[in-house]
């Protein structure tokens, strides 16, 4: 079987090494900077894990001109391993609907 850095040997490798989630205190600093940004307003956010919580999952409302600034960041943390744009207005496009979660899960 030919090596497949994506697939799910790759995975349980990685999992195995380090835990498949992690919320640290400056991955919650980084998330609140993304909140406080110019054209992001902040829909939902909830938290999972018992005691300390490790999951952080959400949805931003980001207009087109700080769409770029929001991907930059989600992408550049390298934390937020799914986020999920939908765009809003017909038929020009007002604003994003994205989505985002620290949850690794195998397939994505």
């Amino acid at each position: 079987m030919a090596d497949n850095p994506d697939g799910v040997e790759s995975f349980i490798e990685r999992s195995l090494e380090e835990p498949v989630i992690r919320l640290e205190r400056e991955d919650l600093k980084r998330f609140i900077e993304v909140a406080r940004m110019e054209g992001v307003t902040l829909l939902d956010w909830h938290t999972r894990g018992t005691p300390r919580p490790d999951i952080l999952n959400g949805a931003f409302h980001v207009s087109t001109e700080a769409a770029e600034g929001v991907f930059r960041h989600l992408v550049d943390t390298q934390r937020w391993y799914w986020h999920d744009w939908f765009p809003l207005g017909v038929p020009d496009i007002t604003h994003f609907l994205v989505t985002f979660t620290n949850q690794r899960q195998l397939g994505r």
